[in-house]
Protein backbone atom coordinates (compact mmCIF):
# COMPACT_ATOMS: atom_id res chain seq x y z
CA UNK A 1 0.00 0.00 0.00
CA UNK A 2 1.28 3.35 -0.97
CA UNK A 3 -0.37 7.26 0.74
CA UNK A 4 -0.07 9.36 -2.38
CA UNK A 5 -0.68 13.19 -2.11
CA UNK A 6 -4.75 13.54 -1.97
CA UNK A 7 -3.69 16.96 -4.77
CA UNK A 8 -1.04 17.28 -6.95
CA UNK A 9 -2.62 19.17 -10.13
CA UNK A 10 -4.72 21.26 -8.68
CA UNK A 11 -5.67 23.08 -11.92
CA UNK A 12 -7.34 19.16 -13.44
CA UNK A 13 -8.82 18.55 -10.13
CA UNK A 14 -11.25 21.86 -10.46
CA UNK A 15 -11.65 21.42 -14.25
CA UNK A 16 -13.22 17.76 -14.03
CA UNK A 17 -14.59 17.37 -10.59
CA UNK A 18 -18.13 17.87 -11.68
CA UNK A 19 -17.93 16.05 -15.29
CA UNK A 20 -15.65 12.92 -14.70
CA UNK A 21 -14.99 12.89 -11.43
CA UNK A 22 -11.19 13.56 -9.86
CA UNK A 23 -8.79 13.33 -12.77
CA UNK A 24 -5.73 14.66 -11.13
CA UNK A 25 -6.53 11.51 -9.04
CA UNK A 26 -7.94 8.98 -11.47
CA UNK A 27 -5.03 9.87 -14.22
CA UNK A 28 -2.56 9.47 -11.59
CA UNK A 29 -3.80 5.90 -10.61
CA UNK A 30 -3.89 4.89 -13.81
CA UNK A 31 -0.39 5.64 -14.12
CA UNK A 32 0.27 3.15 -10.92
CA UNK A 33 -2.36 0.59 -11.17
CA UNK A 34 0.58 -2.68 -11.69
CA UNK A 35 1.11 -2.31 -8.72
CA UNK A 36 -1.36 -3.00 -7.46
CA UNK A 37 -4.43 -6.24 -6.82
CA UNK A 38 -7.09 -3.84 -6.18
CA UNK A 39 -8.47 0.05 -6.02
CA UNK A 40 -10.67 0.96 -2.63
CA UNK A 41 -11.93 4.23 -2.68
CA UNK A 42 -15.31 6.65 -1.52
CA UNK A 43 -17.71 6.48 -4.33
CA UNK A 44 -17.65 10.14 -5.23
CA UNK A 45 -14.80 12.46 -6.99
CA UNK A 46 -11.84 9.93 -7.12
CA UNK A 47 -13.01 7.19 -8.84
CA UNK A 48 -16.04 7.65 -11.48
CA UNK A 49 -13.68 7.38 -14.85
CA UNK A 50 -12.22 4.17 -13.37
CA UNK A 51 -15.38 2.50 -12.97
CA UNK A 52 -16.04 3.51 -16.54
CA UNK A 53 -13.13 1.32 -17.94
CA UNK A 54 -13.61 -1.32 -15.34
CA UNK A 55 -17.40 -1.64 -16.99
CA UNK A 56 -16.43 -1.14 -20.49
CA UNK A 57 -13.83 -3.53 -19.72
CA UNK A 58 -10.85 -1.52 -20.38
CA UNK A 59 -9.33 -2.01 -17.01
CA UNK A 60 -8.64 -5.45 -15.18
CA UNK A 61 -7.97 -4.01 -11.59
CA UNK A 62 -11.21 -4.90 -9.17
CA UNK A 63 -12.73 -1.58 -7.89
CA UNK A 64 -14.37 -1.66 -4.58
CA UNK A 65 -16.05 1.35 -3.35
CA UNK A 66 -17.60 3.02 -0.30
CA UNK A 67 -20.76 4.69 0.46
CA UNK A 68 -22.03 6.63 3.76
CA UNK A 69 -25.30 7.80 1.67
CA UNK A 70 -27.35 8.25 -1.60
CA UNK A 71 -28.81 11.50 -2.84
CA UNK A 72 -32.19 12.17 -3.24
CA UNK A 73 -31.30 13.05 -6.96
CA UNK A 74 -29.43 10.75 -9.33
CA UNK A 75 -26.60 11.87 -11.85
CA UNK A 76 -24.84 9.60 -14.61
CA UNK A 77 -21.78 9.39 -12.69
CA UNK A 78 -23.43 7.27 -9.55
CA UNK A 79 -24.63 4.41 -12.26
CA UNK A 80 -21.44 4.54 -13.72
CA UNK A 81 -19.82 3.87 -10.00
CA UNK A 82 -22.30 1.14 -8.92
CA UNK A 83 -22.23 -0.41 -12.21
CA UNK A 84 -18.59 -0.79 -12.77
CA UNK A 85 -17.16 -1.22 -9.54
CA UNK A 86 -16.55 -4.76 -8.15
CA UNK A 87 -18.18 -4.52 -4.77
CA UNK A 88 -20.08 -1.66 -2.83
CA UNK A 89 -19.52 -1.13 0.66
CA UNK A 90 -22.55 0.63 2.53
CA UNK A 91 -21.86 2.02 5.88
CA UNK A 92 -25.29 2.36 6.85
CA UNK A 93 -28.78 0.52 6.52
CA UNK A 94 -30.93 3.17 4.66
CA UNK A 95 -28.03 3.86 2.41
CA UNK A 96 -27.71 0.06 1.34
CA UNK A 97 -31.34 -0.21 1.13
CA UNK A 98 -31.63 2.63 -1.26
CA UNK A 99 -28.13 1.93 -3.39
CA UNK A 100 -29.44 -1.70 -4.10
CA UNK A 101 -33.02 -0.94 -5.18
CA UNK A 102 -31.63 2.31 -7.27
CA UNK A 103 -28.96 0.27 -8.88
CA UNK A 104 -30.46 -2.87 -9.04
CA UNK A 105 -27.40 -4.53 -7.63
CA UNK A 106 -27.41 -8.40 -6.41
CA UNK A 107 -26.81 -9.50 -3.45
CA UNK A 108 -23.47 -10.83 -4.04
CA UNK A 109 -22.28 -6.83 -5.02
CA UNK A 110 -23.01 -5.24 -2.39
CA UNK A 111 -22.52 -5.02 1.57
CA UNK A 112 -23.80 -3.84 4.51
CA UNK A 113 -20.64 -2.54 6.81
CA UNK A 114 -20.83 -0.45 9.49
CA UNK A 115 -18.09 2.33 9.86
CA UNK A 116 -16.17 2.90 13.48
CA UNK A 117 -13.26 4.21 15.37
CA UNK A 118 -10.01 2.81 16.04
CA UNK A 119 -10.65 2.78 19.73
CA UNK A 120 -6.81 2.21 19.98
CA UNK A 121 -5.60 5.66 19.44
CA UNK A 122 -8.57 7.24 21.41
CA UNK A 123 -7.55 7.48 25.69
CA UNK A 124 -10.79 6.02 27.54
CA UNK A 125 -11.87 9.46 29.46
CA UNK A 126 -14.48 8.07 30.73
CA UNK A 127 -13.08 8.14 33.73
CA UNK A 128 -11.75 11.03 34.40
CA UNK A 129 -13.02 13.75 36.78
CA UNK A 130 -14.29 17.27 34.85
CA UNK A 131 -14.15 19.83 37.33
CA UNK A 132 -17.58 21.71 35.21
CA UNK A 133 -19.97 21.18 32.16
CA UNK A 134 -18.52 21.31 28.95
CA UNK A 135 -19.80 21.12 25.88
CA UNK A 136 -17.81 20.85 22.49
CA UNK A 137 -18.85 21.05 18.12
CA UNK A 138 -16.66 20.46 15.79
CA UNK A 139 -16.89 19.59 12.23
CA UNK A 140 -18.03 20.70 8.59
CA UNK A 141 -19.84 19.04 6.77
CA UNK A 142 -23.83 19.77 6.57
CA UNK A 143 -24.45 21.15 9.71
CA UNK A 144 -27.22 23.77 11.48
CA UNK A 145 -25.01 25.33 14.31
CA UNK A 146 -27.18 28.52 13.90
CA UNK A 147 -29.71 26.24 15.97
CA UNK A 148 -26.71 24.57 18.49
CA UNK A 149 -25.47 28.89 19.02
CA UNK A 150 -29.21 29.43 20.20
CA UNK A 151 -29.51 26.78 21.92
CA UNK A 152 -25.98 26.67 23.81
CA UNK A 153 -26.04 30.12 24.88
CA UNK A 154 -29.63 29.76 26.21
CA UNK A 155 -28.57 26.73 28.48
CA UNK A 156 -25.32 29.06 29.81
CA UNK A 157 -23.06 25.55 29.58
CA UNK A 158 -19.52 26.52 28.73
CA UNK A 159 -18.20 25.46 25.36
CA UNK A 160 -16.14 25.71 22.82
CA UNK A 161 -16.92 25.13 18.99
CA UNK A 162 -14.65 24.90 15.93
CA UNK A 163 -16.61 25.42 12.80
CA UNK A 164 -16.57 26.59 9.11
CA UNK A 165 -16.44 30.53 8.51
CA UNK A 166 -19.82 30.14 6.68
CA UNK A 167 -21.78 28.52 9.98
CA UNK A 168 -20.40 31.45 12.07
CA UNK A 169 -23.16 33.39 14.17
CA UNK A 170 -23.13 37.19 14.27
CA UNK A 171 -24.87 36.51 17.51
CA UNK A 172 -23.77 34.59 20.59
CA UNK A 173 -23.06 33.75 24.42
CA UNK A 174 -19.52 34.45 26.00
CA UNK A 175 -20.02 30.82 27.25
CA UNK A 176 -19.03 30.21 23.99
CA UNK A 177 -15.61 30.20 22.10
CA UNK A 178 -15.35 29.70 18.70
CA UNK A 179 -12.84 28.74 16.54
CA UNK A 180 -12.83 28.81 12.18
CA UNK A 181 -11.15 26.03 10.67
CA UNK A 182 -7.88 26.99 8.94
CA UNK A 183 -7.12 26.68 6.00
CA UNK A 184 -3.88 23.83 5.24
CA UNK A 185 -3.11 23.43 1.53
CA UNK A 186 -2.38 20.22 2.58
CA UNK A 187 -5.29 19.13 4.34
CA UNK A 188 -9.11 17.93 3.00
CA UNK A 189 -11.97 18.03 5.04
CA UNK A 190 -10.85 19.26 8.54
CA UNK A 191 -8.77 22.07 7.12
CA UNK A 192 -5.92 22.55 9.27
CA UNK A 193 -6.55 19.81 12.36
CA UNK A 194 -5.79 16.75 12.68
CA UNK A 195 -8.04 14.11 15.28
CA UNK A 196 -5.41 13.88 17.60
CA UNK A 197 -5.17 17.59 18.31
CA UNK A 198 -8.82 17.01 19.60
CA UNK A 199 -7.88 14.77 22.12
CA UNK A 200 -7.08 17.70 25.12
CA UNK A 201 -10.54 19.22 24.85
CA UNK A 202 -11.74 15.68 24.60
CA UNK A 203 -10.13 14.65 28.01
CA UNK A 204 -12.40 18.04 29.40
CA UNK A 205 -15.61 17.72 27.53
CA UNK A 206 -18.84 16.12 29.33
CA UNK A 207 -20.89 16.31 25.95
CA UNK A 208 -19.93 16.38 22.27
CA UNK A 209 -22.46 18.03 20.35
CA UNK A 210 -23.67 17.32 16.88
CA UNK A 211 -26.21 19.14 14.71
CA UNK A 212 -27.13 17.94 11.65
CA UNK A 213 -29.24 19.60 9.10
CA UNK A 214 -31.53 17.96 6.32
CA UNK A 215 -29.09 16.22 4.14
CA UNK A 216 -28.81 14.36 7.54
CA UNK A 217 -31.99 12.25 5.41
CA UNK A 218 -29.73 10.73 2.72
CA UNK A 219 -25.79 11.06 4.15
CA UNK A 220 -24.68 9.56 7.65
CA UNK A 221 -23.00 12.86 8.41
CA UNK A 222 -21.59 13.61 12.06
CA UNK A 223 -20.40 9.86 12.15
CA UNK A 224 -16.81 10.62 12.58
CA UNK A 225 -17.55 13.06 15.69
CA UNK A 226 -19.84 10.45 17.07
CA UNK A 227 -17.38 7.92 16.86
CA UNK A 228 -14.39 9.80 18.07
CA UNK A 229 -16.32 11.12 20.86
CA UNK A 230 -17.48 7.34 22.02
CA UNK A 231 -13.84 5.98 21.58
CA UNK A 232 -12.86 9.18 24.05
CA UNK A 233 -15.63 7.79 26.42
CA UNK A 234 -17.73 11.25 26.32
CA UNK A 235 -21.78 11.33 25.73
CA UNK A 236 -22.90 12.32 22.78
CA UNK A 237 -26.51 14.56 21.86
CA UNK A 238 -27.05 14.37 18.04
CA UNK A 239 -29.75 15.27 15.46
CA UNK A 240 -31.68 12.39 14.60
CA UNK A 241 -30.53 10.48 11.94
CA UNK A 242 -31.86 7.63 9.47
CA UNK A 243 -28.48 6.87 7.86
CA UNK A 244 -26.98 6.24 11.32
CA UNK A 245 -27.51 2.80 12.44
CA UNK A 246 -26.86 3.35 16.52
CA UNK A 247 -29.41 3.82 18.63
CA UNK A 248 -27.28 6.70 20.87
CA UNK A 249 -30.42 6.28 23.19
CA UNK A 250 -30.91 2.39 23.45
CA UNK A 251 -26.73 2.27 24.30
CA UNK A 252 -27.33 4.57 26.84
CA UNK A 253 -24.48 7.02 25.27
CA UNK A 254 -26.49 9.87 24.25
CA UNK A 255 -29.64 11.73 23.32
CA UNK A 256 -31.02 12.14 19.96
CA UNK A 257 -32.42 15.36 19.22
CA UNK A 258 -35.03 16.85 16.80
CA UNK A 259 -34.03 18.86 13.80
CA UNK A 260 -33.89 23.07 14.51
CA UNK A 261 -35.36 22.17 17.76
CA UNK A 262 -33.68 24.83 19.88
CA UNK A 263 -35.75 24.00 23.10
CA UNK A 264 -34.92 20.45 22.52
CA UNK A 265 -31.08 20.64 22.94
CA UNK A 266 -31.43 23.47 26.27
CA UNK A 267 -33.40 20.23 27.53
CA UNK A 268 -31.52 17.75 26.58
CA UNK A 269 -28.11 19.60 27.32
CA UNK A 270 -29.15 20.30 30.81
CA UNK A 271 -30.56 17.00 31.93
CA UNK A 272 -27.09 16.18 31.49
CA UNK A 273 -25.12 18.95 32.51
CA UNK A 274 -26.87 18.46 36.04
CA UNK A 275 -26.64 15.50 36.45
CA UNK A 276 -22.94 14.61 37.31
CA UNK A 277 -24.19 10.44 37.87
CA UNK A 278 -25.83 10.53 34.94
CA UNK A 279 -22.78 12.23 32.60
CA UNK A 280 -20.74 9.62 33.79
CA UNK A 281 -23.13 6.72 33.49
CA UNK A 282 -23.66 8.19 29.45
CA UNK A 283 -19.38 8.45 29.35
CA UNK A 284 -19.11 4.59 30.25
CA UNK A 285 -21.45 3.20 27.82
CA UNK A 286 -19.83 5.49 25.21
CA UNK A 287 -16.36 3.81 25.49
CA UNK A 288 -18.74 0.20 25.69
CA UNK A 289 -20.40 1.39 22.60
CA UNK A 290 -16.67 2.07 20.33
CA UNK A 291 -15.74 -1.22 22.04
CA UNK A 292 -18.17 -3.09 20.64
CA UNK A 293 -18.68 -1.19 17.35
CA UNK A 294 -14.56 -0.91 16.73
CA UNK A 295 -12.92 -0.74 13.51
CA UNK A 296 -11.19 -3.99 13.82
CA UNK A 297 -14.61 -5.60 12.68
CA UNK A 298 -14.75 -3.13 9.58
CA UNK A 299 -11.16 -3.71 9.02
CA UNK A 300 -11.54 -7.34 8.72
CA UNK A 301 -14.83 -7.34 6.73
CA UNK A 302 -13.11 -5.01 4.23
CA UNK A 303 -10.22 -7.72 4.21
CA UNK A 304 -12.65 -10.59 3.04
CA UNK A 305 -14.46 -8.64 0.13
CA UNK A 306 -10.82 -7.60 -0.95
CA UNK A 307 -10.16 -11.15 -1.22
CA UNK A 308 -13.36 -11.71 -2.48
CA UNK A 309 -12.84 -9.16 -6.04
CA UNK A 310 -9.16 -10.37 -6.34
CA UNK A 311 -9.82 -14.22 -6.78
Amino acid sequence: MDILPFKKFLWLKKLSKTITGDLDQQLRALSLLSRYDAIYAMINGPIVGLCFLRKAGLLKTPIIVLAHGLPPYDHPSFKISYQGADHVIATNRVTYERIKSRYNLPDEKITLMNWWSDIEFYPDYSREERTEPFLFSNGQSWRDYSTLFQAVTKAGIKAKFIIPESQLSSDYGKNIEVTVYRKNPHANFQDGFMPGDFLPILRKTTIVAIPLDENRLHRSNGITNMMEAFAAGVPVIMTESPCIDIDIEREGSGFWVKEGDVEDWVEKITRISNNPTLQKQMAANARKTAEKYKVQSFSEGLCQTIKKVTN
